[in-house]
């Protein structure tokens, strides 16, 4: 639910950027400089907001009383292979170090992580210019992202809750993994065949929609403490 608001931020965003571009022409400046203003002045606002509002730790939320602070301070902890808490610590041991980086587990993670990563900033930051440059105007572009987000974000919900059920979470990685590389094909096609602007817009919705859940299933079927066959 956390990250599917990425997903559906990135809907909104796109309807915020129509709706902010017919601005244009208000105390003498441009469409695109009104969304730049009122959507920086949001984030700046709220990151100056969250310096105040957000604790540190639960020892330090006033707004928890003793019971609920012990409650989340054992949420902190982790399992042992033993069954044994441990409370988690700064201190840096690097024998733990060397044996991240010697575990071929720890580098599939990464690859398949930068994988889907480098499509979720990839289509955030670039989707709006690909669909401007298939020919729809800059209004256009931003409502044409809307729905790709909106299946993006009901995908990582949906999957997710699935793959909690079925206590599985590497054949729908990989399943959402050949989805994405479907969906640059189609684009990649559609761009070399010179005119044909629903393959590539088709190409991003599905490589789009499917990198978001796949991001999310790949970051916790890392964590060692859910039950789940991978």
């Amino acid at each position: 639910m956390f990250f599917s608001a990425a997903s559906a931020a990135g809907a909104f965003s796109g309807l915020l950027a129509y709706g902010i571009d017919h601005m244009d022409g208000t105390a003498a400046l441009s469409g695109w400089r009104w969304i730049f203003i009122l959507e920086g002045l949001v984030t700046c606002v709220v990151g100056l907001a969250a310096f105040f509002l957000i604790y540190d730790q639960p020892k330090t939320a006033n707004f928890l009383n003793e019971t609920e602070r012990a409650w989340a301070r054992n949420r902190l902890m982790r399992k042992t292979a033993s069954g044994r808490l441990i409370e988690e610590t700064q201190d840096l041991k690097w024998k733990y170090v060397v044996q991240g980086l010697t575990d071929w587990q720890v580098w599939l993670g990464v690859l398949i992580n930068w994988a889907t990563a480098c499509t979720i900033y990839g289509m955030s930051y670039f989707l709006p210019q690909i669909v401007s440059q298939l020919g729809y105007t800059g209004q256009q572009a931003n409502l044409l992202t809307i729905p790709v987000y909106v299946c993006a974000a009901i995908l990582t919900v949906s999957l997710c809750w699935y793959s909690d059920r079925v206590k599985k979470r590497s054949i729908f990685i990989m399943c959402l993994l050949g989805g994405m590389f479907t969906g640059y094909i189609f684009a990649i096609a559609g761009s070399a065949s010179g005119n044909v602007p629903g393959l590539v817009y088709a190409g991003c919705f599905i490589a789009t929609a499917c990198c978001y859940p796949a991001y999310v299933l790949t970051i916790v079927s890392l964590a060692p403490q859910l039950p789940v066959v991978c």
